[in-house]
């Protein structure tokens, strides 16, 4: 096994672009790109992380250097195996990431079974299928914004970390160290990687593009969700706790609309919902922590 880029200043150098776009080699080993994990920070202040001595990093594979008057030598690679939590994969040492990969296997029928892995907010994920093979796109948003209680706060200021996420032959996600640096406010970061592949005779390509978005968000201060009847006369209204797990909403069977409000300090963002529906309604709102890293989180609205 090989490091699949050794590359880090021309990385480096594509923060100062507004997007960026990458070719990503596959491994000789035959493990597959499978998409990024970020994390908030720069390759230099994280490089610590990848030493050899740290307890959670695994030996996987080696790598051959030529040193000058003894020939080739193999040293071993240290990868970081992703941990599986729930719905998502969690690595060790690096927890606090965002994920955004995708896991291929095969079920026993022999049909493809693909799986998006991401706790970002969702974006496109495609599979486009033509003579010349397959193409897989996936995407997904990082949402962030100020640190509590940080009033000059730049967002020009913030750097991510993309670490090419692998997966091996009997389908465990990795990190092998390789880095990408991006500035925040850059729109979008994307990797490409295609590998080619030879069945009964006749050459394929199988593809897979992955893009990641920032976005920058105000702190919620507040959300209230107000109750109308068919005349637009106030039925209830009731503010939201902001927490990971929010309570759902029962409207009355009076209601005829509902509206959700957002304060923030850049003022109130409103939404309105017709009612009665088949479904509850979904709202999505973003939530920051003390960093000012954000989560999505669901508000249902039933009646």
């Amino acid at each position: 096994m090989r490091r699949k880029l050794k590359i880090l200043p021309v990385l480096l150098l594509l923060s100062v672009l507004t997007s960026c776009a990458l070719a990503q080699p596959e491994a000789e080993s035959g493990d597959q790109f499978a998409g990024l994990y970020v994390v908030p920070g720069s390759p230099v202040s994280l490089a610590g992380f990848w030493e050899s001595g740290n307890p959670n990093m695994t030996a996987y594979g080696s790598e051959r250097i030529n040193v000058e008057g003894i020939g080739g030598l193999d040293f071993p690679q240290y990868v970081l195996f992703g941990e599986k939590n729930g719905d998502v994969y969690v690595f060790p040492g690096l927890e606090g990431g965002y994920s955004l990969f995708l896991l291929r296997g095969t079920l026993d029928s022999g049909a493809p079974l693909s799986s998006v892995i991401s706790d970002m907010i969702q974006g496109e994920y495609n599979t486009y299928v033509s003579d010349e093979g397959t193409t897989n796109v996936i995407s997904g948003s990082i949402y962030y914004g100020p640190p509590l209680g940080e009033e000059n706060w730049d967002p020009g200021e913030s750097f991510w970390t993309a670490y090419s996420v692998y997966q091996t032959r009997d389908g465990r996600p990795y990190l092998d160290g390789t880095p990408a640096s991006f500035q925040g406010g850059i729109g979008s970061y994307t990797v490409t990687s295609t590998q080619r592949l030879t069945t009964n005779g006749k050459v394929s390509e199988d593809s897979l593009s992955v893009t990641v978005s920032d976005q920058v968000v105000p702190r919620l201060e507040r959300v209230v969700v107000t109750q109308f009847s068919a005349d637009n006369t106030v039925l209830c209204s009731v503010e939201i706790p902001l927490q990971d797990s929010l309570p759902a909403v029962v409207c009355e069977r009076e209601a005829a609309w509902a509206l959700v409000e957002e304060y923030s300090g850049e003022g109130v963002a409103r939404t309105a919902y017709s009612l009665p529906t088949d479904d509850p309604i979904s709202h999505q709102l973003v939530l920051l922590d003390e960093d000012g890293l954000g989560r999505p989180v669901r508000l249902d609205i039933t009646q």
